[in-house]
């Protein structure tokens, strides 16, 4: 798998899909919650919540570009990710496999593993 690096566009067009995907699955998964709960209400209850939903989801791109944006400490942002790849050709972590299939005889690890850090 070759790794390319990503226009600084490109990694911003990435967030805002990923953005909208995740926010409209919760919309979607909070309405049908709710709905489910309205099963004995009427249809027209049960109509007005997915008839939210659906509004809620046509507002959801215009609103992720207007208001602030959400972060999660706990993910990793996609620049960093995009950073990170210093334009080697070899699949990620082979390196780390060819260094642990190595015979530890005082050699050198391959010039791909892990253990040469760039400056």
């Amino acid at each position: 798998m070759n790794m390319v690096r990503l226009s600084p566009q490109s990694i911003a067009l990435i967030q805002l899909l990923l953005d909208a995907f995740i926010k409209s699955a919760i919309i979607l998964s909070v309405a049908g919650l709710v709905a489910g709960s309205l099963r004995r209400a009427s249809a027209a209850s049960r109509h007005l919540v997915w008839s939210l939903a659906m509004a809620s989801l046509l507002a959801l791109p215009v609103l992720s570009v207007a208001l602030p944006s959400w972060r999660i400490a706990a993910l990793p942002s996609l620049s960093t990710v995009a950073s990170v790849d210093n334009g080697s050709r070899e699949p990620a972590g082979s390196g780390a496999i060819a260094a642990a299939q190595a015979p530890d005889h005082g050699q050198e690890p391959e010039a791909g593993s892990l253990a040469r850090r760039p400056p």
